[in-house]
């Protein structure tokens, strides 16, 4: 394993770039906070020692998503668990009076409106989904990693989002 400061440096930037982003989208497919950690910290792990193989440092981004994509699907393999992935609320704000209240509850009802859609499309629109919103990923970087075609993802996104735009304009 190749382990001079130089490489810890490097990598310690890129832990820290991606380390949100990666648990974030392991999180939206696993629901489970403890899997989510053991596959990010994995996706990591394998980074480190495979770093010193990387040519192209601008694809260390597909290396962790796919890395952290393939122990996803390996994590339902093992459990048997198929397509049943639904996302949690993320609360990253502090309610200050009742009309945050008000708000956060609308906002609220329109997440789960958004995530009981997604949890009935086909599941490769709702992964190239997650990966974009969630996960933060451009177009070449999610057709990179779903081994799918540029126009396959910008389609799946499109589709998606006329789904979602549709169906929650028959309800609000």
């Amino acid at each position: 394993m190749h382990t001079d400061k130089k490489h810890i440096a490097e990598f310690t930037l890129i832990y820290n770039q991606f380390k949100k982003r990666i648990y974030n989208y392991v999180h939206k497919m696993t629901l489970n906070k403890e899997v989510s950690a053991d596959i990010t910290q994995n996706a990591f792990m394998k980074l480190y020692e495979k770093y010193h193989l990387i040519n192209d440092k601008d694809s260390v981004a597909a290396y962790l998503f796919r890395t952290a994509r393939n122990d996803v699907f390996k994590y339902y393999r093992n459990r048997k668990v198929v397509n049943s992935v639904t996302i949690p609320i993320q609360e990253d704000y502090a309610i200050k009076d009742d009309f945050d209240i008000r708000e956060k509850i609308e906002l609220d009802e329109i997440h789960d409106l958004v995530m009981k859609i997604l949890n009935e499309i086909p599941s490769e629109q709702k992964e190239t989904y997650i990966l974009r919103e969630f996960g933060g990923l451009n177009y070449c970087e999610i057709a990179v990693l779903t081994d799918v075609e540029e126009k396959t993802v910008k389609s799946r996104l499109f589709e998606t989002r006329r789904k979602l735009i549709n169906k929650l304009k028959k309800i609000i």
